[in-house]
């Protein structure tokens, strides 16, 4: 029985974890060892919620290492010295800092898994300092060996990391939804909703005035924010809203099964641009239209080719694009059975790429 391993670098992602670990795990007879490199204080609550995910998996061994940066090193040679004597035929690196770690273990076939780039640094602040740190995050990456594969969340993040480290294989595998979860219900849909965080990349304030421009149009309009994020309250800044927070999929699932329209309203930069945000899956998968800004990324084409929504302009007047979302709602006001739901949710679902990156894998290790 072949021996692999997966190294994750970063806070507990689990929506990602799941379809990555069982991708892993269900392609073949493999003993897989798990390794957290826990970026931050890991208190008793957060260990918690991360042995209630893992558990779910059918691991061989399970290592939790915490590394701030300033530990990075000593928790490479504690890694390495601990897997000395074990060849292992995959290396999962999941995360961009996964890869600072790529010496650590010994292994035939090296995958690195990347969801995000360090030029978010750089949106929370275009400081000299951020933008060193930037270059140091993707210098680190490039002097270590080349992988043999990496698998990418878009064609622009392919693109941009290709350019920036390693001409080798690459994957693209968007970020997916549990279909199983989030579901179409027959629930009244009378929100418009914004699910996740605060982040300086999810540009809150250009929401919260496009919100104030849609209460504006529509006096009847309902709005509801579902974040456990206290960056999220300026949403409530200058009208009411239905404030939500759970970090039970199941929980997040009900509210969002009774929104009309989700928003991933963003400014155009690279960060925005290589991206895929979980919550366009999760809003189409719910029966909710989404409000797109424009930008060259991916999800373009799944609003394209689904009809799932409203592509607004990133530079056009807030005025404007909440007149064009007041009316593309009226026009769209009994759609929320569109078949076109069911079809897009397919397409991002977690069943049909834990297959498809199944298949990706067996072919690598075959080579």
């Amino acid at each position: 029985m072949s021996k692999e391993i997966i190294l994750y670098r970063g806070p507990l992602e689990r929506a990602r974890l799941k379809l990555l670990i069982t991708s892993i795990i269900s392609r073949q007879h493999s003993n897989v060892t798990f390794v957290w490199i826990f970026p931050k204080v890991l208190d008793a609550d957060k260990e918690k919620h991360f042995y209630d995910f893992i558990n779910h998996f059918k691991l061989e061994n399970v290592y939790i290492y915490r590394d701030n940066g300033l530990k990075m090193f000593k928790v490479k040679k504690e890694i390495k010295n601990f897997f000395s004597e074990t060849n292992f035929e995959i290396a999962h690196y999941i995360g961009f800092k996964s890869y600072f770690f790529e010496s650590c273990v010994t292994a035939l076939k090296k995958v690195w898994y990347i969801n995000g780039i360090p030029e978010e640094m750089i949106l929370n602040g275009d400081t000299f300092s951020n933008r060193l740190k930037c270059f140091f995050n993707w210098f680190l990456v490039k002097i270590q060996k080349k992988p043999d594969l990496i698998v990418t969340v878009s064609q622009p993040m392919k693109e941009h990391v290709k350019r920036k480290t390693f001409d080798t294989d690459y994957f693209i595998t968007p970020i997916t939804v549990d279909d199983v979860t989030f579901t179409n219900s027959d629930k009244t849909k009378k929100y418009l909703t914004y699910l996740g965080s605060g982040a300086a990349w999810q540009a809150i304030d250009l929401l919260e005035q496009l919100w104030y421009e849609i209460s504006l149009i529509d006096e009847n309009a309902i709005f509801r924010v579902i974040s456990r994020d206290k960056r999220c309250n300026l949403l409530a800044k200058r009208i009411p809203k239905d404030f939500c927070s759970s970090s039970d999929f199941n929980e997040v699932a009900d509210f969002l099964s009774e929104s009309k329209m989700g928003f991933l309203i963003r400014r155009n930069h690279i960060v925005n641009n290589v991206s895929f945000p979980t919550k366009y899956a999760e809003y189409v998968a719910s029966g909710a239209f989404v409000a797109l800004s424009n930008l060259e990324w991916d999800l373009n084409n799944y609003v394209k080719e689904f009809k799932t929504g409203i592509l607004v302009n990133p530079n056009a007047p807030l005025k404007e694009t909440a007149k064009d979302i007041v009316s593309f709602l009226e026009s769209n006001s009994n759609e929320s059975h569109n078949p076109n739901f069911e079809a897009s949710t397919k397409a991002l679902s977690n069943s049909y790429w834990v297959e498809k990156v199944g298949e990706r894998l067996n072919e690598l290790a075959l080579k």
